[in-house]
């Protein structure tokens, strides 16, 4: 049934804000004795901001590392998309380099859900 759920896009539909995110958190505890051993956190946000003309901002931040030693990266991009058929779009720099994804939307009651190589993105107003 999940193949069913996928639906084609259009340049016209990418309109605005796209976000994901993700966090998580690994607590360690030593086996012998039961002590804490430290924490591991991550937590990452990736945006799409599409604008007219087919321009868009990307940019992703991640905080990740053992707790009181976390790390923070964060990378950004502008440029222009285009659209390979209604399966693919294509941005003109991700990191530096052009960049393909794959893309369908999928929709549940009251929002539609935007894939890019599998990864989920919901439209912020």
């Amino acid at each position: 049934m999940a193949n069913y759920n996928k639906f084609a896009i259009a340049a016209s539909d990418l309109g605005g804000k796209w976000t994901s995110d993700f966090s998580g958190a690994i607590q360690y505890v030593n086996a012998y004795t039961g002590f804490d051993a430290g924490m591991d956190t991550h937590a990452s946000v990736e945006n799409f901001k599409i604008g007219p003309g087919n321009t868009y901002h990307w940019d992703l931040g991640v905080a990740s590392g053992q707790v009181g030693n976390i790390k923070f990266q964060s990378r950004k991009s502008t440029g222009k998309f285009s659209m390979n058929g209604n399966w693919q779009v294509s941005f003109s720099d991700i990191e530096g380099k052009p960049r393909t994804y794959n893309a369908h939307f999928s929709c549940i009651k009251g929002l539609r859900v935007l894939w890019l190589d599998n990864k989920a993105f919901a439209r912020i107003n």
